[in-house]
C-alpha cells in the first residue's frame, strides 16, 4: 500500500527496528522482561508480555485468519512472504520499538503498528488493552486492517479492486473474538459520525481511485475513503 511521504518513512523504520530486534539476542534484565517466541499453525510471534497474553492474542490471530476463511473460501490464506506478530506489554514498550509514532505532541499514539520489508510483514500490538463483551470496538483494528488488506491483496489474480480490498478490510478489522464468540464487522463509531456530518465521495470517484491518486497517497484523504468504502460494503 501507498501512503503519505511521513507515514511511509514512519513504516520504514519501524520495519528496520523490527527485523533489528528478532535478529538480536535479547538479555532481559531485573527490570525487563524477557522475550519469548510463540508460534501457532500460521503465525510466528514473539513478545515481552508473558506467556498468558501472548498465547491469547497468537490465538485471536489464528481466529481472524479462520474468519477470513470461513466468509471468502476464495480467499488464497498463504501469503508469499511470512507475518511476525510482535506482542508488546505495554505502550512503552511499543514506543521503544516505533517511536517515530511519538516524535509529535499531537500525534495519534497507536495501539498497533505494520510493515511490509522485502523479506517479511510485522504486525506489532499492544498486549495491555481490554475491552470487555459489551464492547464493540476492537482495540486492534489497525492490526487487522492490515493482515485481512495483505490477505486480499493476494487472494486472486487478476489483483482485486482497490476499492474492494480497502473496504473488505476496514469491514473485518472491528471483529470482535471473545472465549465464547466472534462478532464479525461491526460498526465503527467514527465512520458512522463522518458519514453523518461530511458527503460522501462520489460513485465514480470512487471506482477511479488508484494506489498513486491523492485520495490514497494523502493521509487525511485517505482516511476519508477508507471510511466510505468499509461502510458502504458493511
Amino acid at each position: 500500500m501507498l501512503m503519505s511521504p511521513r507515514s511511509s518513512r514512519r513504516l520504514t523504520i519501524f520495519a528496520a527496528c523490527a527485523a533489528a530486534l528478532l535478529t538480536t539476542p535479547s538479555r532481559a534484565t531485573a527490570a525487563e522482561p524477557p522475550w519469548i517466541e510463540m508460534t501457532s499453525a500460521h503465525f510466528r510471534v514473539v513478545s515481552n508480555a508473558g506467556e498468558r497474553s501472548t498465547r491469547t492474542l497468537t490465538w485471536q490471530f489464528e481466529q481472524i485468519r479462520s474468519v477470513v476463511a470461513t466468509v471468502w473460501p476464495w480467499a488464497h490464506l498463504e501469503l508469499g512472504t511470512p507475518i511476525t506478530v510482535i506482542v508488546l506489554r505495554d505502550e512503552s514498550s511499543l514506543r521503544a520499538l516505533a517511536p517515530q509514532f511519538w516524535e509529535r505532541k499531537n500525534d495519534v499514539r497507536p495501539a498497533s503498528v505494520w510493515a511490509s520489508a522485502a523479506d517479511q510483514h510485522y504486525i506489532a500490538i499492544r498486549a495491555d488493552l481490554r475491552s470487555d463483551d459489551r464492547d464493540t470496538l476492537n482495540p486492534y483494528i489497525n492490526a487487522y486492517h492490515a493482515y485481512v488488506g495483505l490477505v486480499l491483496q493476494s487472494a486472486v489474480e487478476p489483483k482485486l479492486p482497490l476499492w474492494f480490498v480497502t473496504g473488505l478490510a476496514g469491514v473485518l478489522s472491528n471483529t470482535i473474538v471473545r472465549d465464547t464468540f466472534i462478532l464479525v464487522g461491526a460498526p465503527i463509531p467514527w465512520h458512522l459520525r463522518r458519514l453523518n456530518s461530511r458527503s460522501r465521495l462520489p460513485l465514480n470517484s470512487l471506482m477511479a481511485v488508484t494506489q498513486k491518486s491523492p485520495e490514497y497517497t494523502d493521509a487525511d484523504r485517505l482516511e476519508g475513503f477508507e471510511r466510505v468504502i468499509s461502510d458502504l460494503l458493511g
